[in-house]
């Protein structure tokens, strides 16, 4: 008989098993696999519209301080620089720079891999069902 999870530990061990693949891609960069999806994100939102720390804690449910020295170690790498705003000087806009566009195709295919193979052998229906789950557990926890 198979050992019995709860739900908190299936999404730690699938979770810990996804960081290890990010950084195994990342290994080949100058920075983590978290920080390469981070990257990923930065690229595509700053063709829409100003990227601040915020978007970024709230995209992955980070909390401030955590943010913060992710990004300032992204600045120290030369993937981004975060400039003030005219508005509010407090305010930096996270603008990634031309280093960070020379890893985006990479960074995108090793990702895009990484689902492929996460949802190798699963239907779509039970796909949605698990992400479904997933944004309902989510909302569960969310503050």
């Amino acid at each position: 008989m198979k050992n019995q999870k709860d739900a908190g530990q299936a999404i730690s061990m699938l979770a810990n098993k996804i960081r290890r693949q990010l950084d195994k891609f990342a290994s080949k960069y100058e920075f983590s696999g978290t920080q390469g999806r981070v990257l990923l994100y930065i690229l595509a939102q700053s063709r829409l519209h100003p990227v601040f720390q915020k978007d970024i804690e709230v995209e992955y449910s980070l909390r401030a301080p955590t943010a913060t020295n992710m990004l300032k170690e992204m600045v120290r790498k030369g993937l981004i620089n975060r400039q003030p705003t005219v508005y509010d000087n407090r305010l930096k806009q996270i603008i990634p720079t031309e280093k960070a566009h020379q890893f985006e195709t990479q960074i995108l295919a090793d990702i895009n891999g990484l689902e492929h193979r996460l949802a190798r052998h699963i239907t779509a229906d039970d796909l949605n069902t698990f992400l479904n789950v997933v944004d309902q557990m989510l909302v569960n926890l969310s503050d």
